[in-house]
């Protein structure tokens, strides 16, 4: 959706030395901004699963047929939708296919914000959206839809998520503010995470023989366990407390190095940025902030790698290296007046960059959409929200594209 028309979405606080700004010009610390996802020269350190897929699909024997595909929001008036294509370098080759569209003005509004994809590792496709002010059962629900393909035909239909107030849960809420981060797998089953506004949580989504579809409400835990297994399907640990980081957090995205290290990246403005909501202080103050862990559990302090940035997302590479994604508004930051100001954050670009060793980032790369109309009209909105999505191999696209034939 338009920057503009949702709540609160992070910004950027005291600078810190992996700043993608500072690590772009260097030479010896920074890989070719122009890098394919699978040139990142990221040697496999770790025979551990990836996030999100089976571990198989950063093999040498999988890497020459794999793809990644690209979803991304389409900002139109008062409709926006959300179309895919595939990406490599700097190019996104559209499809031509839309995956869903909702109303954003209008009597007929869809209630619902920040729509993102994920493909689980049983090879289904879910959509995951938080629920709008319009919405019967108020702001901040989930929405979800989980099938064979990545295709929302009726919006009244997604499947609602409350939070329970059942013994031991923390009671009823925001299941998420903003965007939650894709769903992926370890262990034997799928999880992903969802930001509530004081909370970052942890979700099983599913463990094989369950699902969220089994469910109607997400019990939220006060306490995080001692381990993985005493979050049950359905339920949601906290591993991050917003008043623990200095920060204000939203919208959030995860992947896993070769080392079997978890990365997690959160948009975020510092609480004492003094911004109003919406204002150009607070666009400009939201930053991509980034925490690890080896466990799921346990997590570093966020760390500043991306200013004047917001809606990330987050991918492995087809050698396995961590990709991040965001849409860049460092430019319409700079801008002289309040009318050239709006201009440039309504073509905000969508910027990539990978990690490489020691976890530095590549030189930002910024996205192009040579087949969509809005790539070289100023006068249409740039699209948001980047949703890239690792298929393991040439099939896995194939299932893709069938599903809209």
């Amino acid at each position: 959706m338009r920057w503009w028309m949702w709540g609160f979405l992070g910004c950027a606080g005291p600078g810190a030395d992996t700043d993608l700004s500072e690590t772009a010009d260097s030479a010896d610390s920074a890989p070719d901004s122009g890098a394919s996802p699978g040139e990142s020269g990221i040697e496999d350190t770790a025979d551990t699963d990836t996030g999100g897929l089976d571990s198989d699909v950063v093999d040498s024997d999988v890497e020459s047929t794999a793809a990644m595909a690209f979803f991304y929001q389409n900002v139109g008036f008062g409709l926006n939708d959300v179309r895919w294509g595939t990406w490599s370098e700097e190019v996104v080759d559209s499809s031509g296919f839309t995956a869903m569209s909702f109303d954003t003005m209008g009597e007929d509004i869809d209630p619902l914000g920040d729509p993102l994809f994920s493909r689980w590792a049983d090879g289904r496709w879910s959509m995951a959206a938080a629920s709008g002010m319009d919405h019967p059962s108020g702001i901040g629900q989930l929405l979800l839809h989980l099938g064979e393909c990545p295709v929302v035909d009726d919006n009244d239909a997604l499947h609602l998520l409350t939070r329970s107030d059942a013994e031991g849960c923390a009671g009823p809420g925001w299941v998420l503010i903003g965007k939650g981060s894709q769903v992926f797998s370890h262990q034997g089953s799928d999880w992903l995470f969802m930001n509530t506004g004081p909370d970052v949580m942890l979700v099983r989504a599913g463990d094989g023989t369950q699902d969220l579809l089994d469910h109607d409400s997400l019990c939220y835990l006060t306490e995080a366990p001692d381990s993985l297994d005493d979050i049950a399907v359905g339920e949601g640990a906290p591993i991050l407390h917003a008043p623990d980081t200095d920060l204000l957090l939203s919208d959030v995205a995860i992947a896993r190095r070769l080392d079997g290290t978890w990365t997690l990246f959160i948009k975020g403005i510092p609480q004492d940025s003094g911004c109003m909501p919406l204002s150009k202080c607070e666009l400009c103050s939201r930053g991509i902030y980034r925490s690890t862990s080896t466990d799921l559990l346990h997590w570093t302090q966020p760390e500043l790698v991306a200013s004047e940035a917001s809606v990330p997302d987050a991918a492995n590479g087809v050698n396995g290296e961590v990709w991040l994604f965001w849409q860049d508004f460092s430019e319409a930051c700079d801008a002289g007046t309040d009318q050239e100001f709006h201009m440039l954050a309504a073509r905000a670009p969508l910027t990539g960059a990978f990690e490489g060793e020691g976890g530095v980032f590549s030189a930002p790369m910024t996205l192009t959409f040579p087949e969509e109309a809005f790539e070289n009209d100023p006068q249409l909105h740039y699209p948001t929200n980047p949703n890239p999505i690792l298929l393991p191999d040439a099939a896995a696209l194939s299932d893709l594209e069938s599903c809209f034939l």
